[in-house]
């Protein structure tokens, strides 16, 4: 009877206060990745924490919303498979992070129009983060996405492990400082339904469905638990 009150209270402290939603996942670039992450430490349950490797490289933490309709439908557009795409990169903020790409369709479009989805992006680790982003997700579409919301010193750390639903895969929470949290409850009740990508270098990871009690801490899935690894190792990194 012990051993199985022990493994119930194991499993409600794995699974504790997480209820966001998840809408878009996306693998990581092995190719882009980060090398292998050393031995991790075990945290509550199935939550595992990267052990900090300061030979690691670092990346450029943000996370975006996406913009949205006044239905709270986030703007996801099929990217085009025959662009001529913009090879420039002060071209490419021109056009993919126009002022007017969050509220003018026209500016949209014109993003769509010039981004080739299938190359390299001129952009990559450039972008304002003041300024509404246009780029790739790997499932051949693209995000339209406000400014930053949150920046890497509004994170305290990250883990990883199993998703609450073992058959989706893994997941990486990002645990938010003081600031980060003050920022979260004031946005999450005026967009829920909306989703909030999760970046690195400006480029799109993964991204979850804001809830109204979304606050201190935020859960991103991916395909499996090696790729949450990478991805928490890439933000203790930070």
């Amino acid at each position: 009877m012990r051993v199985r009150i022990l493994l119930i209270i194991a499993v409600l402290a794995a699974v504790g206060g997480c209820s966001v939603g998840f809408e878009v996942w996306i693998p990581v670039d092995a190719g882009t990745g980060p090398a292998p992450v050393p031995t991790s430490t075990k945290v509550s349950g199935t939550r595992l924490t990267p052990t900090p490797d300061p030979l690691a490289p670092h990346y450029t933490i943000r996370m975006r919303l996406f913009v949205a309709d006044q239905f709270h439908s986030s703007v996801l557009i099929p990217a085009r498979v025959d662009v001529d795409g913009i090879r420039d990169a002060q071209a490419a903020r021109a056009v993919w992070q126009s002022p007017t790409l969050a509220t003018d369709k026209a500016a949209q479009q014109r993003a769509v129009d010039t981004m080739d989805c299938f190359h390299d992006n001129p952009l990559l680790g450039q972008d304002d983060p003041t300024l509404p982003l246009a780029t790739c997700t790997p499932d051949a579409s693209i995000a339209v996405l406000a400014p930053t919301l949150l920046t890497a010193d509004m994170v305290a750390g990250a883990t990883y492990g199993v998703s609450d639903d073992p058959a989706q895969g893994g997941t990486v929470w990002v645990q938010l400082n003081s600031s980060g949290r003050r920022v979260m409850a004031e946005m999450a009740p005026k967009n829920v339904d909306v989703l909030l990508a999760l970046l690195f270098d400006g480029k799109y990871f993964s991204s979850l469905t804001v809830t109204a009690k979304l606050t201190d801490t935020l859960a991103f899935r991916f395909d499996d638990t090696n790729e949450a690894r990478v991805v928490a190792s890439m933000i203790v990194n930070r």
